[in-house]
């Protein structure tokens, strides 16, 4: 198995696996997704699916580039654009798997006049340089995580960087508080080349440049950067050890001995300080973002939230942690626009309501405060869902040359037909999926 290679991953699509790390069991490995923006994640190799078979991948020989070799570009690169086909097949691949693109969420999105009004006012208060927070409500399949798609690139219009990241209740969990810097380290991409933070903060390093960072007051990165030279930014090696200490997974000790620099701590071994710490870091990563290139600020969307209430294994300590890190955030929030814990800063939250466990609306709303907005994601009408399907017939026949008159009708009226005989709302995700079945159909 060469790297790097392409292959799909069942919830973010496309995968681009770059290197394989260190330990035994089950493999791990570093993928990009494209599709969604995020880059150097991690994941265990049979979480990924062959792009032909559909199999999970399975090593079978042994793995090469395991020691990749890092460049970081003197420049941003040139971003080719794609054949208009080839986008919109990414698009409509996307949403199979209930995922949305830039260009679906461009083109597809319909009925969400109220909620762009919500998530205007959100993002005017974070660009005044206030805390904001957004709750985004709905059942499964509701349009949540299109909602969030869609944030992610009005901010990005409005020049913030972005972090997504999907909390699964394991890996990254609000009860958890340091699992969200860890995760959100890699994920965070600049909106007018997709750079991610690493790649700008080595550009402050390069060009000698990182008092910048303690202008904006984000003194706590300042700290851990203050020491690097250029010559760590042109090693490959050393500058991996960097970005793996920025995502919380070595420690500074290692840096001392390997590199010579002493750096701060990120993480925190006392449990009682971890929520803290966790909104320090996000404090100064908004407060980094202007002087590295995006004056907006930074967008924080976290999906599937209510994971974290839904799950029944969290001890009362790990709840105290999650409630913990949410009154953080509301003291960033409620200290407004001057003074210490002045941040260009949004962080929107997605959420199915209910469960068998803990209310994830009830307890976002009563900790976080009257700075937090909750938006319920309306039913969409069968006029709106009608407009959805043609819109989606219409990418469909531009993506694969098809007659985009053939029997589109038709088809939107039969799952429009089956919809109404569903016990519960209507269901955008299962009109979307009959939808793109029958085109399927007929185009084979």
């Amino acid at each position: 198995m060469k790297m790097p290679f392409t292959c799909l991953h069942p919830k973010f699509g496309i995968a681009v696996v770059q290197r394989v790390l260190p330990g035994s069991g089950r493999i791990r490995v570093k993928v990009d997704y494209p599709e969604q923006m995020l880059i150097g994640r991690e994941a265990f190799l049979d979480e990924l699916v062959d792009s032909t078979t559909g199999n999970p991948l399975v090593a079978t020989e042994k793995i090469e580039a395991t020691k990749p070799v890092v460049t970081l570009p003197e420049a941003p690169p040139v971003k080719r654009q794609p054949p208009s086909w080839q986008e919109e097949r990414q698009a409509i691949h996307a949403l199979r798997l209930g995922q949305s693109t830039p260009l679906a969420v461009s083109e597809l999105s319909v009925g969400m006049d109220q909620v762009d009004a919500v998530t205007k006012a959100a993002l005017d208060r974070a660009n005044s340089g206030q805390v904001s927070f957004l709750i985004f409500v709905s059942e499964f399949g509701m349009g949540k995580s299109h909602a969030l798609a869609r944030l992610r690139l009005q901010a990005m219009q409005r020049r913030m960087a972005v972090g997504s990241v999907v909390l699964d209740g394991f890996g990254v969990s609000l009860c958890q508080p340091m699992s969200l810097p860890a995760a959100l380290a890699h994920a965070i991409a600049f909106s007018d080349h997709g750079e991610g933070l690493p790649c700008r903060l080595a550009g402050l390093v390069r060009t000698s440049q990182t008092s910048k960072l303690k202008t904006a007051c984000a003194e706590f990165l300042h700290g851990a950067l203050s020491e690097l030279t250029t010559d760590h930014v042109d090693d490959p090696e050393a500058w991996e050890l960097v970005e793996d200490y920025l995502a919380l997974e070595v420690a500074p000790s290692v840096l001392r001995q390997r590199l010579g620099v002493r750096v701060p701590p990120l993480n925190t071994r006392s449990r009682a300080d971890r929520p803290d710490r966790c909104a320090l870091l996000m404090r100064d990563w908004s407060r980094s973002v202007p002087p590295l290139g995006n004056p907006g600020g930074l967008a924080l969307l976290l999906d599937e939230a209510d994971v974290d209430f839904a799950l029944s294994g969290w001890t009362a300590s790990e709840k105290e942690q999650r409630t913990a890190l949410l009154q953080a955030w509301r003291a960033m929030a409620e200290g407004g626009p001057g003074g210490d814990t002045h941040a260009k800063l949004l962080i929107a939250l997605a959420v199915t309501p209910g469960g068998n466990f803990d209310d994830p609306v009830s307890e976002l709303c009563s900790t976080l405060g009257p700075c937090a907005r909750v938006i319920e994601l309306p039913e969409l009408s069968e006029d709106h869902l009608r407009e959805l399907g043609q819109r989606i017939a219409a990418m469909y026949s531009r993506a694969y040359q098809t007659d985009p008159e053939a029997r589109t009708a038709e088809f939107v009226d039969a799952c429009l037909q089956t919809i109404r005989g569903m016990h519960g709302r209507r269901n955008p995700r299962h009109f979307i999926r009959m939808l793109l079945e029958k085109l399927d159909a007929a185009h084979v």
